[in-house]
């Protein structure tokens, strides 16, 4: 409404100015027209000068009104223009809120029921709400569990935690940083392929530098997916994005030498053959106190499907660099408060071995 009156006044004002120069050229036309002009010419010329210098000083005062005028109306009018468009800037945030609201109420609602009854409605939401924060990122998750608990749907399971990491790629900017290529990267690990695992680790660390615990964490699934020729290689390359340092030939057998009180030394190893990523015990005993030869063995689950039996430290360390990688030594946990076991060793070994 002030606008409004204001521009009358604007206007009102521009047409006396108007009504006063055309009343001023009219007086100056009357009086070089009907007054007689008396005098030398020089005079005549002079005041016919000041006649022009008026009207051109009326005409460009007139000018300037003009302009001042359609400036002013320029100003109303984009004003206007941009109060309609904020008001349907914020009539569309004010809807898109609601959605984003009503669809992660809808969201958080759904996620306690099976993943066979959720998938179907979260499609549909995020079919309204695409950038929906974390949504698919969690969705691949859910798929990597099951695929990891229930090992007769992985493939199924790893074909849909694939297709959501990829939907989370796309809509990168509405997930946690760097969550899209770690998941990714666990979906390939899982189907053995370490070298698109390596490359979206890599990519998940530059992102989200936190997710470094993560790693950590997660570290068996990635120590598994190694085998082959270039599996030493992998392991290194994988093992330095985890800020780790695998153990030394001597300190292996250090760490043998130093065994817990059930004589036992336990280590994190990846086997050669298939890459699959365990815990192996080994255990050195000196059978009778007459003899100082302690007869060394592989025990636990670690030792199915290999042939080594009683032997001595030397042939154990080279049979472990034959077919295992050592990641990590396994601090010794102390068994004060359990009865002694006593394990005998095996009796077969490799051919030719003679104990002591």
């Amino acid at each position: 409404m002030l606008g409004q009156k204001s521009s009358r006044s604007l206007a009102i004002t521009f047409v006396v100015a108007i009504a006063v120069v055309i009343v001023l050229l009219i007086v100056t036309l009357m009086l070089v027209l009907v007054l007689p002009l008396r005098g030398d010419p020089w005079s005549v010329a002079g005041f016919a000068a000041t006649i022009a210098g008026i009207m051109a000083a009326m005409l460009a005062i007139l000018g300037a009104i003009v302009v001042a005028f359609q400036w002013f109306r320029l100003d109303q009018r984009v004003e206007q223009v941009v109060a309609q468009k904020l008001d349907v800037i914020k009539t569309d945030l004010t809807k898109d809120l609601h959605k984003r609201i009503r669809a992660m109420g809808e969201f958080t609602l759904l996620w306690p029921a099976p993943l066979d009854v959720k998938e179907p409605e979260i499609e549909r939401i995020l079919e309204e709400v695409p950038d929906l924060p974390n949504a698919a990122v969690l969705m691949a998750a859910a798929h990597i569990n099951v695929a990891v608990s229930w090992p007769p749907t992985r493939e199924k399971s790893l074909a849909r935690a694939g297709y959501w990491a990829q939907r989370a790629l796309e809509a990168s900017d509405s997930q946690d940083p760097g969550q899209p290529e770690y998941y990714m990267a666990q979906i390939r690990a899982l189907q053995k392929e370490p070298e698109s695992a390596l490359h979206y680790l890599r990519l998940a660390l530059q992102k989200g530098p936190s997710l470094h615990a993560d790693l950590v964490s997660e570290r068996p699934l990635f120590l598994s997916m190694t085998r082959g020729n270039d599996q030493r290689l992998l392991l290194d390359a994988l093992l330095k994005l985890l800020k780790f340092t695998p153990p030394t030939p001597d300190a292996i057998r250090q760490h043998c030498l130093h065994r817990d009180d059930l004589q036992r030394s336990a280590f994190a190893v990846v086997r050669k053959s298939n890459g699959a990523h365990s815990h192996l015990t080994i255990q050195g005993v000196r059978l009778r106190s007459d003899n100082p030869t302690i007869e060394w063995s592989i025990v636990g689950e670690a030792e199915a499907g290999l042939a080594l039996g009683a032997t001595t430290l030397e042939s154990l360390l080279k049979y472990l660099d034959d077919h295992f990688i050592v990641i990590e030594l396994i601090p010794h946990e102390s068994h004060s408060d359990m009865f002694p076991v006593t394990i005998p060793p095996r009796t077969s070994g490799f051919p030719g071995y003679q104990p002591s």
